[in-house]
């Protein structure tokens, strides 16, 4: 099947700060055995290498010298001590990223910025997942999500609208033909990109400075199509409404092949029917979305 692509919630960082470097074994050597192996080394050549130029012409200093004689020591060193270094090397490259992240956590709360990355990234992301699940099925797909909601501990949660026939002679509805792929391979991955790209604690922070926020409900229609080229639906602004609960149209609840379907954390929930005449109404409901109040919803028409 088709690929659904990485995401890297750390790619842009904190502006005006990079990432930190990988620390090298060499210098967690120099830093862990620097007493005990190579300042008397350097003390014994200091004497006879006093005043001597370098290959490349610069005067030796206990600097220059540490270095070069630290290179030396790493190369005929045993299996064992490398083993340890290299351990220990691990640790600090992990102590240092797990601080650049909580840096990072702690830089989004009070810029805007960093949502904003995360909001930019997610529409290609679902147009990418939505065009994969037509490739495979033959369905019109459209995808939505919202959040964070304060009522659900700021989850973001994921929806898919979908219209269509099975390919080939299968009896079975979407739900059933598509369950492993969706369940399985896809949402595990979307999932993990929503949970990366939007941090729960910060998620949690923004969602409560919302809770004076209107519930909000809104619809948007795509229409089934046989071209095919896949089409994506610029994000769409939340319009506010007196009640969480959704208007449902009174036409199309007896088409039984669209299916609503609402689900996070890798799970998906039979909901709503509300495909009518080969338009499909996405429906959402729930507090306002991140900063901007909008939802993103992608489509891709079906395909052949």
């Amino acid at each position: 099947m088709g690929s659904v692509a990485s995401y890297d919630p750390l790619k842009k960082g904190i502006p005006g700060k990079s990432k930190p470097k990988w620390p090298q074994a060499v210098h967690i050597y120099s830093v862990m055995y620097f007493k005990a192996e190579v300042k008397p080394l350097v003390a014994a050549h200091w004497v006879k290498d006093e005043g001597r130029l370098t290959a490349s012409g610069k005067l030796f200093t206990h600097v220059v010298l540490s270095t070069l004689l630290t290179k030396e020591l790493w190369e005929v060193l045993l299996c064992q001590v490398k083993d340890e270094v290299e351990k220990e090397c691990q640790i600090c490259g992990q102590v240092a990223l797990a601080k650049y992240k909580s840096e990072c956590e702690g830089a989004a709360s009070v810029n805007p910025q960093y949502f904003q990355i995360a909001i930019e990234h997610i529409y290609s992301y679902l147009q990418e997942v939505a065009t994969v699940m037509t490739s495979q099925t033959g369905f019109s797909i459209s995808i939505l999500a919202r959040g964070p909601l304060p009522i659900t501990n700021s989850e973001i949660v994921t929806s898919h609208v979908h219209k269509g026939q099975i390919l080939g002679t299968h009896p079975l509805n979407f739900g059933s033909y598509a369950h492993d792929m969706f369940d399985g391979v896809i949402m595990p991955k979307f999932n993990g990109f929503l949970h990366q790209a939007f941090l729960r604690s910060l998620m949690s922070l923004k969602s409560n400075s919302l809770k004076a926020a209107p519930d909000v409900a809104y619809f948007s229609e795509f229409t089934s199509s046989e071209s095919n080229t896949p089409t994506a639906v610029p994000p769409v602004d939340i319009e506010t409404s007196d009640s969480c609960e959704p208007e449902l149209s009174d036409h199309g609840s007896e088409d039984k092949d669209a299916v609503f379907y609402m689900g996070h954390h890798s799970t998906t929930q039979p909901g709503l029917n509300v495909v009518s005449n080969g338009t499909i109404r996405a429906i959402a409901w729930g507090n306002a979305v991140i900063l901007t109040r909008s939802a993103w919803i992608c489509s891709a028409r079906k395909i052949g």
